[in-house]
Formats: C-alpha cells, sequence, structure tokens
C-alpha cells in the first residue's frame, strides 16, 4: 500500500504518496494508520468495497462490550494497544516531526489548515459533548440532544428556504429557543463562552503554524463551521494563532469543503488558477479527496480521537462527559505527533493514575470521616499510594 520515501527533499514527489484502498468511512480507517501527502489526480487511490460483512462476533467469542453494528446488537472485545507503544501508530507515519512537514509544505503558494481538530482541539472525544456542560449552565439535562437535533431542524431549514445547508449558530439557538424557551442570545452567549474556555491549541500544528508565518508563507484558514468569523477569529486568537491571511467559514460562503468543495473552488478564484495550494485537515473526505479533486494538494492529519477511539475503556463506569473528556485526554497526550512514550508510561497514564488518584481520594475521605491520625502504607506496593497520598 505504501511506496517507499525519498528523503531529504524539498518538494512532495510521487514516490512519497501513500495510496490507501478507501471507501466511505475511509477516513476513520487511514487515520489510525498513516497520515497522507496527496497529490492531484495523476496519482489515483483505488476504491474497493468489502466484498462481504464481517461477523465481528464470530471473530471474538468472548465479548464484553456492546455495540450496535448492522442494526443488530452485537458485542465487541475493546483491547488496549498491544503492539508496543501506542504513541507510536502516528509517530511511525509520514508526519514524521512538524519541522519535516513545514518543510515540506513550505514552497506553495497558498497553505491552508482546517480549524477544529487541526488547529484547535477541544477536551471531548466528541465535539457535542460540550453541549453536556451548556446543559449544566442552562439547567437542562437533555440539552445535548436538544442543541443537536436543533441544528439538524435548522439545517433542514435552510436547504428548503436557501438551497443550502449551511448556517449561523443564530439559527441554531433561534431553534433552541422555540423548544426551550432560553433566549437565542443567552444559548449563543454561554456557547461561545464555554467554546473559548476549552479550546486549545493543537502543539503539533502551532509549531508548524510558527514556521510557516515566520517565513512570511500565505496562510488561510478553512472550515465548515456554523460560527462566523468573529467568534472563530477570537477562538483563534485565545490560542495563540494570529498573523494569518485570511479566514473562509462555509457559513458565509454558502458552501464548504463537503459535498464537492465548493470552498476550494472559490479560494482557487480568489487567488489564481496558477497558483499552487495545499490543504491540511483531519476529514479525510472532505479535507483530502475534495481538495485533490479540485486541482490541491492535500495533507492528512489523523484526528487523533479517531486513532485512539479503538482502545479507550467505553464502560468504565464513568458519565458520559467524564468518560469523553478521560479518553481525550489520553488521546491528546498520545497522538500529538511530537512524542513517543515508553509502555510502561503508558499504562500508567492510562490507568494507573486514573486507578491511584481515585483510590487515593477514597482514603482521604474515609480519613477525614473517621477522624483518623496516621496512615501507614505497607511496603512494596504502598510506596506509590504513599506518594499520590
Amino acid at each position: 500500500k505504501h511506496q517507499t520515501s525519498k528523503e531529504g527533499d524539498d518538494k512532495i514527489m510521487p514516490s512519497e504518496i501513500s495510496v490507501e484502498n478507501t471507501e466511505d468511512d475511509a477516513r476513520k480507517k487511514l487515520s489510525s494508520e498513516t497520515a497522507e501527502i496527496m497529490l492531484p489526480k495523476s496519482e489515483e487511490s483505488t476504491v474497493v468495497q468489502p466484498s462481504k460483512e464481517i461477523n465481528v462476533k464470530a471473530a471474538l467469542p468472548n465479548p464484553n462490550t456492546t455495540v450496535q453494528t448492522n442494526k443488530k446488537k452485537e458485542t465487541l472485545k475493546k483491547l488496549p494497544y498491544l503492539n508496543g507503544a501506542e504513541s507510536a501508530i502516528v509517530i511511525n507515519s509520514n508526519l514524521r516531526d512538524p519541522h519535516y512537514l513545514a518543510k515540506k509544505i513550505q514552497h506553495y503558494d497558498i497553505i491552508s489548515f482546517d480549524i477544529f481538530d487541526t488547529l484547535i482541539l477541544r477536551p471531548f472525544t466528541n465535539p457535542t459533548d460540550l453541549f453536556i456542560l451548556i446543559g449544566e449552565k442552562h439547567k437542562i439535562n437533555n440539552f445535548k440532544s436538544i442543541r443537536v437535533n436543533a441544528e439538524k431542524k435548522a439545517r433542514e431549514v435552510a436547504f428548503v428556504l436557501n438551497g443550502t445547508r449551511e448556517i449561523t449558530l443564530k439559527d441554531i439557538y433561534d431553534q433552541v429557543e422555540r423548544e426551550t424557551g432560553i433566549s437565542a442570545a443567552k444559548g449563543i452567549e454561554t456557547e461561545l463562552m464555554l467554546e473559548e474556555k476549552y479550546c486549545f491549541a493543537n502543539p503539533y500544528m502551532k509549531i508548524i503554524f510558527d514556521i510557516l508565518k515566520e517565513q512570511n508563507k500565505k496562510i488561510i484558514l478553512t472550515s465548515d463551521m456554523y460560527l462566523n468569523e468573529k467568534q472563530i477569529t477570537n477562538i483563534l486568537e485565545k490560542c495563540g494563532y494570529v498573523g494569518y491571511e485570511k479566514l473562509f467559514i462555509s457559513c458565509e460562503y454558502g458552501c464548504g469543503k463537503g459535498g464537492n468543495g465548493g470552498i476550494f473552488k472559490v479560494i482557487k478564484n480568489i487567488y489564481g488558477e496558477n497558483k499552487r495550494f495545499c490543504h491540511i485537515g483531519d476529514n479525510y473526505r472532505n479535507d483530502i479527496l475534495n481538495a485533490r479533486e479540485n486541482g490541491w494538494d492535500a495533507v492528512h492529519f489523523p484526528n487523533i480521537h479517531d486513532v485512539g477511539r479503538k482502545y479507550r475503556a467505553n464502560d468504565a463506569g464513568m458519565t458520559e462527559l467524564c468518560g469523553s473528556m478521560y479518553a481525550a485526554v489520553i488521546n491528546e497526550k498520545l497522538h500529538n505527533c511530537l512524542e513517543r512514550y515508553s509502555e510502561a508510561f503508558e499504562y500508567g497514564y492510562i490507568y494507573g493514575g486514573l486507578y491511584v488518584f481515585g483510590y487515593c481520594n477514597w482514603i482521604h475521605e474515609y480519613v477525614k470521616k473517621n477522624n483518623i491520625d496516621k496512615v501507614l502504607f505497607l511496603s512494596r506496593d504502598g510506596d506509590i499510594y504513599r506518594r499520590v497520598y
């Protein structure tokens, strides 16, 4: 599947292209294995559909986790990564390190970055989990469901009225207001406040962005999003992203990276067909294939949560929000492409810290409740608990 890379070349050459068999969910498959640098249509990907359904139940006779497969409840055994250090999954891909990638793309005239899940990360495995916190602010338990359905409804209305599914945050909260009575203005204010609070810079992409900015490269940011330019600019500035040339947001242009990739055509018309364009993003269909189909080159930065999701426990007795944030912290640590950790470190980071903190917290609560004067930790196993406590 992968052609050998040539070292020391400043440009992206055909021999460096990694060609994958793709299907509709190719992005999820690829993001757990590789990052791709794609050239225009001269190197075509092969689309292969699976010949038959995989019988997950038969393949895994001792399951312990329930999943939904083909509308029938089947069970799947979820295991941690067992082939060495999990942090090596992306480290061993074409991404290498941020300085290497920055060098590879510096010859382009226009360099475009996707924003969310590429330049900017959130501490949730699913972006919609932020809506749980918004619901707490409004004291509405099922707000996540309300907010998701309101966005869906707003897109349906926009399609009927305008022939496009591109919407704004105001359109969404007009629907929320009808459902809950919360004023649209108050809803927008709360969501933006929490977005700004929890969004942070992807450390890998921040290095690349800063290198290219120092070289005075023309950087644009391209996003399929319902937030407007001012709203996204505030989040970007909070995360340290300044000095780019222009922001292209789907809700302000009436088209995005999805579908036929209309936003890529708009950008080409603005800057000129003779320019060399490269886009970097996490969504394999929208950011990579659609860019390529419109004559751009593209670099795939795997979504870190897609990479780590299969190895995270989802039945650990946590609430939906805690489980999401716990998994996100791990994914962002192990899959940010900056560092490879030892298996022992990863084992402690994923499981040990969570367990030891919980146990020491239980001891502390017991000590307070029962007025204990002295706590003795028996050697040798008690040493780590004593140090943490």
